[in-house]
């Protein structure tokens, strides 16, 4: 392992790394964190974990250097990512706590039972064969299907005619096809 001091050539590298993934993310993130404010915090995550700056980018084999040049990027982009959430969040007076993240496969059986008369298909939104064993939780923690189900129908509403109309005929042909069988 190579001793990383503030002089090393290597937090040029990481400069550049992290100068292209603050600017994609801050055009995801524009009204809540800059640019350069997203940089300098995943510059400063890297200069906590010199291990995996080592570990990912002090590669020899050609391939490997490669493979650790994805894989810290990806480990820059999720550290950036999280600072912007931050920022959101503070923006928006909510915690990172009260963020939920769908599945699409959760989301294709919101929008099959949402436009539905077919009771038994609100069972297959929380299948435990399709998303695991859920934990029993309190309402407030997530997972609580009307919560879900209002969170898309409004996520729906939003679409414009077109989209909404072309998620319709999909949703049409896909109970075709399964009464169908």
């Amino acid at each position: 392992m190579v001793e990383l001091t503030r002089d090393h050539e290597i937090w040029i590298q990481v400069d550049e790394i992290t100068s292209i993934i603050a600017y994609n993310l801050s055009k995801k993130y524009h009204r809540f964190a800059e640019r350069d404010d997203i940089k300098q915090a995943m510059n400063e995550y890297a200069w906590k974990r010199k291990d995996k700056v080592n570990e990912y980018l002090m590669r020899e084999d050609d391939i490997e250097r490669k493979m650790g040049y994805k894989a810290f990027t990806t480990f820059m982009r999720r550290a950036g990512e999280r600072y912007a959430r931050k920022e959101k969040a503070k923006a928006l007076g909510f915690e990172l706590g009260d963020e939920y993240f769908y599945r699409i496969e959760m989301v294709e059986n919101l929008i099959k039972v949402l436009g539905s008369e077919d009771s038994h298909l609100v069972n297959q939104v929380m299948d435990p064969d399709m998303h695991g064993v859920q934990a029993k939780r309190q309402v407030s923690e997530g997972n609580n299907l009307l919560a879900l189900l209002a969170d898309v129908d409004k996520a729906m509403k939003r679409l414009d005619p077109r989209t909404q109309g072309i998620l319709k005929l999909s949703k049409e042909r896909l109970e075709r096809d399964y009464y169908r069988v």
